[in-house]
């Protein structure tokens, strides 16, 4: 029995996980799984209310992260707190170019 690698997340046409480490000039930026982690937004800091968001794609840029869901074009910006789950405080548009840029 053979195992098929796993597939690369949904990206944008014509990005790959190379050119995203040559746009954002970090060569570690890896794809982290979705189903490995909890990813919300928080939409209101002040009172600390969190949506759960259902992530697609995850790009962890040394623990600041990119998250794009499975129901929105957009690239949400993030990090990762210590338990492993990722904190979401906005959406960056959906250009990821802009949203590298951002970083």
């Amino acid at each position: 029995m053979s195992l098929k690698p796993e597939a690369p997340p949904p990206l944008p046409e014509g990005w790959d996980l190379e050119r995203v480490r040559a746009q954002s000039g970090d060569a570690s930026a890896r794809f982290l799984s979705p189903d490995e982690r909890m990813v919300v937004l928080d939409s209101t800091p002040r009172l600390s209310e969190y949506i759960e968001l259902n992530p697609v794609t995850i790009i962890d840029f040394s623990s600041l992260c990119l998250v794009r869901m499975d129901n929105d074009a957009a690239w949400y910006m993030g990090q990762v707190e210590p338990d492993g789950s990722i904190l979401c405080w906005g959406s960056y548009g959906d250009d990821l170019g802009k949203a590298i840029k951002a970083l």
